[in-house]
């Protein structure tokens, strides 16, 4: 009876294989929730920095936003002067005011193409220190468990440092 094995061999071999695809399956199901939140994380993390880019080193368009109708996209980099994290401290008082008019924040929140809430401070650091310059927030604050928060350093074209603040959770 070379090469035959009986009933009770192939009963224990098929028990062996059925255990071993079940603890994978196992396995794989408690690995990849895990691994979508860190995907949407990771997504959200993009959405806040590509906000904060936008703000910090595009001058808008068109350039003149703040004096000229309609508005494609909002950006606070002055754009007389090539320089990045430069802000103009004329487009800071303009975005602080459409924000805080009624549906300015959701006018933005299309202009910037996000699908995350999110909010935005900007901080005068050196000449009236603490002094907040930009906030604009969602009429709506939700409780999240995830918070993400980008901080860029920027010069004001009024001689000041102000520190950029976008949150996104």
């Amino acid at each position: 009876m070379k090469g035959q094995i009986s009933f009770v061999e192939y009963l224990a071999a098929l028990t062996i294989f059925i255990v071993s695809v079940l603890y994978i399956a196992i396995q794989l199901t408690g690995f990849v929730p895990q691994y979508l939140n860190a995907v949407n994380n990771e997504k959200i993390r993009i959405d806040t920095y590509q906000i904060s880019e936008l703000l910090v080193n595009d001058p808008g368009n068109p350039m003149n936003w703040y004096s000229s109708s309609p508005i494609y996209r909002m950006g606070l980099s002055n754009e007389s002067v090539n320089v990045t994290n430069y802000l103009s401290l004329q487009k800071i008082k303009a975005f602080n005011n459409y924000c805080n008019a009624p549906g300015g924040y959701s006018n933005i929140k299309k202009n910037i193409s996000s699908t995350q809430d999110f909010s935005i401070l900007l901080f005068n650091r050196t000449g009236n220190s603490g002094a907040i310059l930009i906030k604009c927030e969602p009429p709506v604050v939700y409780s999240s468990l995830l918070n993400i928060a980008i901080r860029r350093i920027v010069a004001i074209d009024s001689k000041d440092i102000g520190e950029l603040i976008v949150q996104s959770g």
